[in-house]
């Protein structure tokens, strides 16, 4: 894919790790992961959805 600006790459590349890591909580789901393997992965994917969330307002508010 090709990209002509370095915003649309970012996003990009932003939006492929968010869904890795939600792939992985559904894999670690489906899989029955020990709980405490599940609870560090649970607070990876929180930290992670108030980062994007922050991080998507403050830079639709911005431009």
């Amino acid at each position: 894919m090709f990209y002509s600006r370095q915003t649309s790459l970012r996003l990009h590349e932003e939006h492929l790790a968010t869904l890795q890591l939600w792939g992985r909580l559904e894999q670690s789901i489906a899989a029955r992961v020990p709980e405490a393997e599940l609870d560090a992965l649970l607070r990876n994917c929180s930290a992670a959805l108030a980062e994007e969330v922050t991080r998507h307002f403050d830079f639709e508010e911005q431009e």
